[in-house]
């Protein structure tokens, strides 16, 4: 459990955005995944978390089938 594992974390609210999952809320950030370690706190995760909604990184999307349409929408 946390510390040793990531914070379970989503949205309940539906939320546009590249790397959240429409269909669960899931998130995709590498911390909540497979770059955790136990020296990370959930202030760390929230600022992460803040960061990504504030940079979207188009390239890296949660929900693969959506991603061209989700990157002409962010380029305009």
């Amino acid at each position: 459990m946390y510390p040793f594992v990531p914070p379970k974390m989503r949205f309940i609210t539906k939320v546009w955005h590249p790397n959240i999952s429409s269909a669960n809320g899931a998130i995709c950030l590498d911390i909540l995944k497979d770059q955790w370690t136990p020296a990370l706190t959930l202030k760390t995760a929230l600022l992460s978390l803040q960061a990504l909604l504030s940079s979207p990184a188009p390239d890296d999307p949660q929900a693969s089938c959506t991603q061209e349409a989700n990157r002409q929408a962010l380029e305009g």
